[in-house]
């Protein structure tokens, strides 16, 4: 068989490397993009070490229409011009390549590790920096610059840090409004947890026991605001969402039903007979954080985290 600059194989057939032609790196970026335009996609795209410093580079493109694979490679140096800036689909394997290889593409957007891992021996840079582990996570992230521009805390701190930096006040209704939602979100967070440990010993019954009880929590969010989640309930300044005569009456009468449900799960959890071993050991370990969430779950939100509607904050208008 003669050499190609690509070969199209299909499912369960094989080809030998030395039948692939390899072209300049110039050539294969052309050919690359010219079958991702033609309806292909990026299926694989990676580098592997050519000789005492060189990479071949090597891109399959699908095309799942035709259940087929077309592979080229080419050979580099320590750069190419990268293929992400013509096709998007390039963008994480470019970075993967030159994240252990050291080969830079040239002009790519955003060229951040992803596996934050040391250079391989066969990279293109020698320096003894490059040879040290990265450190996991310390990588450019987005970012805004401009006077207008404030940067807060991800989370639900976002609307106290705007109506501090506002002056805004919060009406009293509101912000009890507000430690509602948040000491439901933090019951249905406890509950979820104990469903969590029972499921890390595989014992399901118990796990979705607590996943219907966390609904029955959710879903009293859900009367707050449309959203089991809270979305939407907090804005700066107040709430987006009143409590009516009804849905306060409703809101009380399923509080007292949940109220006692915890303690019912606890008290079978504690009386089901499990066999001797491993097993009665994580039980064991089960029943007493149960025991742990349940006292959790009786604190006052708090005496567990700060809110906007803490007795003294800068925001509270109980007073006011």
């Amino acid at each position: 068989m003669s050499t190609m600059s690509s070969i199209t194989v299909r499912n369960g057939e094989t080809f030998a490397i030395s039948d692939l032609m390899t072209t300049n790196v110039d050539r294969f970026r052309d050919d690359v993009i010219r079958l991702l335009d033609g309806g292909g996609r990026l299926a694989a795209l990676f580098a592997r070490p050519d000789g005492p410093s060189g990479f071949q580079i090597t891109a399959v493109i699908a095309f799942d229409a035709e259940s087929s694979l077309q592979v080229l490679v080419a050979s580099t140096g320590p750069e190419y011009a990268s293929i992400t800036t013509d096709c998007p689909q390039a963008h994480w394997f470019e970075r993967e390549i030159w994240e252990p290889c050291g080969i830079v593409p040239v002009g790519h957007p955003w060229l951040k590790p992803i596996r934050f891992q040391s250079r391989a021996a066969t990279s293109t840079d020698t320096t003894a920096s490059a040879r040290q582990p990265r450190a996991c996570g310390v990588a450019d992230f987005f970012h805004m610059d401009g006077e207008e521009v404030h940067e807060v805390a991800v989370g639900p701190v976002h609307a106290g840090v705007i109506e501090a930096l506002s002056c805004t006040r919060v009406s009293a209704r509101a912000q009890v409004i507000r430690g509602i939602a948040l000491e439901l979100e933090r019951v249905a967070n406890h509950i979820g947890d104990l469903g969590a440990l029972a499921g890390d010993i595989g014992y399901l019954p118990t796990m979705s026991y607590c996943g219907r009880i966390r609904g029955d929590v959710l879903n009293m969010t859900a009367m707050l605001c449309g959203n089991r989640f809270g979305r939407g309930l907090v804005r700066p300044g107040g709430v987006t969402y009143d409590l009516t005569t009804e849905s306060i009456e409703e809101l009380v009468r399923r509080g007292e039903h949940a109220e006692g449900t915890p303690s019912k799960m606890a008290t079978r959890l504690s009386h089901d007979t499990i066999p001797e071993g491993a097993g009665a050991r994580s039980a064991r370990a089960l029943r007493r954080s149960s025991r742990n969430r349940q006292r959790q779950m009786h604190r006052p939100v708090r005496q567990v985290r700060p809110s906007v509607s803490h007795p003294g904050h800068p925001m509270d208008t109980t007073n006011a």
